[in-house]
């Protein structure tokens, strides 16, 4: 038989997830957290805090989650909770939509700066150490599939084929492998190794079981 555990409250910082299996436990969950605060002298920020619902029912109207003084919490399609977006879906999924845009601005932002001023690997250096992490945050922790990859592959794709000045992609797999660039799909999975790795030793409670 395996151990089961309540994760209800996720927090980090000043930034707290309520989770709950229906809308009443939210209500009832909310009211608890804000008891608790006021205890601590502190309060929620209606500004910032918003409602999403993940599951079959995803898209149905749901009653208002309301706070003590009166005031409703928005329900919404998107949030971002710990710079990941997450988003109202029958399962569990995140949004990267954000990270391709970010990562586009940060490579253009770069190659602005240097232009042809720099050589191929210097740019490819930079590019790894400073853009990649931004398209890849979080993907470790986050469900994927081969479309997602594909997605992220794109915006990848398209800044080699700027890098390497062509508009051949069997010229830019023949210029990634000559320079060791790894596929986007690859990084991923390198990266869940090392986060599962971790994961699994980890005294955490919650993560042991």
């Amino acid at each position: 038989m395996y151990n089961l555990a309540n994760a209800s409250i996720i927090l980090y910082a000043d930034d707290i997830l309520l989770l709950s299996p229906s809308v009443q436990s939210l209500q009832q969950l909310l009211s608890a957290c804000e008891a608790k605060l006021r205890q601590l002298d502190l309060a929620m920020n209606i500004k910032k805090s918003v409602c999403l619902r993940v599951g079959p029912r995803c898209h149905s109207s749901c009653s208002p989650i309301v706070m003590s003084d009166g005031q409703a919490l928005h329900w919404v399609d998107n949030i971002r909770y710990l710079g990941v977006f997450i988003s109202c879906s029958t399962k569990f999924s995140c949004s990267f939509d954000s990270a391709k845009r970010s990562f586009c601005r940060s490579f253009n932002a770069i190659f602005g700066k240097v232009c042809r001023a720099a050589s191929e690997e210097v740019v490819l250096h930079l590019v790894k150490t400073k853009c990649l992490p931004i398209l890849l945050y979080a993907l470790e922790a986050c469900p994927t599939n081969r479309t997602l990859e594909r997605s992220l592959e794109f915006p990848f794709t398209r800044i080699l084929m700027k890098i390497f000045r062509t508009r051949c992609k069997d010229t830019v797999t023949e210029c990634s492998y000559y320079f060791g660039i790894q596929s986007i799909a690859d990084l991923i999975k390198k990266r869940k190794l090392s986060f599962l790795l971790k994961f699994v030793s980890s005294p955490n409670s919650i993560c042991q079981l």
